[in-house]
C-alpha cells in the first residue's frame, strides 16, 4: 500500500470541500432555498434532475482516487458529507412526525428537531423542488436510485482499489 501522500487534515478538508460543493450545486440547480421560507433566486428547478445523477458520479470519483492513492480519510469525509443532509432531513421528518402525534409540536421539546433541520436544508431544498418535478412514490424511487446506486458503488470500488493498492 502506498503512503499517504495528504495529510489527515488535508484529507478531512478536501472530503469537506467536495461534500459541500456536490450540495451548493444541488441547490443551485433547483434555484431556492428551502428552511422556514422558500428562497428563490433564479428559476432553473427543472435541472433537479441532473442531481442525482452528479452525486451518485462524485461518490465513484471520490472512491476511485481515495483508493488509488491511499486516502481513506478522504473517503470516509466525503461519503459522511454527501449523505449527512439526507439523514438529517430523515430525521427531521421523523421527529416532527413522533411530536406532532404525541402532542409535543408546539413546545419547547420540538427545539430537539433544529440541529437536524438546519443540516437538512440543502437536502430539503433538492427534494422540494424534485417534488414540483416529480410526483409519488415510483419518481422518487427513481430519484433516489443513482444517489443509492453511487454509494455502493463507491464503497465496492473503493475496497477493490485499496486492496490492489
Amino acid at each position: 500500500m502506498k503512503t499517504e501522500s495528504m495529510s489527515r487534515g488535508k484529507q478531512i478538508l478536501s472530503g469537506l470541500l467536495i461534500g459541500i460543493g456536490v450540495w451548493t450545486a444541488g441547490i443551485l440547480l433547483t434555484g431556492k432555498i428551502m428552511f422556514i421560507d422558500t428562497i428563490e433566486f433564479h428559476l432553473c428547478g427543472r435541472l433537479v434532475v441532473l442531481f442525482p445523477w452528479i452525486f451518485g458520479a462524485v461518490c465513484v470519483a471520490a472512491a476511485i482516487v481515495s483508493g488509488k492513492k491511499g486516502l481513506p480519510d478522504f473517503f470516509r469525509t466525503a461519503q459522511i458529507v454527501l449523505f449527512l443532509p439526507i439523514a438529517a432531513l430523515l430525521i427531521c421528518l421523523a421527529l416532527d412526525e413522533i411530536l406532532e402525534s404525541t402532542g409535543l409540536g408546539a413546545t419547547p421539546v420540538d427545539a430537539v428537531r433544529l440541529p437536524f433541520a438546519l443540516l437538512g436544508v440543502p437536502a430539503a431544498s433538492v427534494f422540494g423542488e424534485y417534488d414540483s418535478v416529480a410526483d409519488g412514490i415510483v419518481a422518487y424511487s427513481v430519484f433516489l436510485l443513482p444517489m443509492l446506486a453511487g454509494l455502493a458503488a463507491a464503497i465496492v470500488i473503493y475496497v477493490k482499489r485499496k486492496d490492489k493498492f
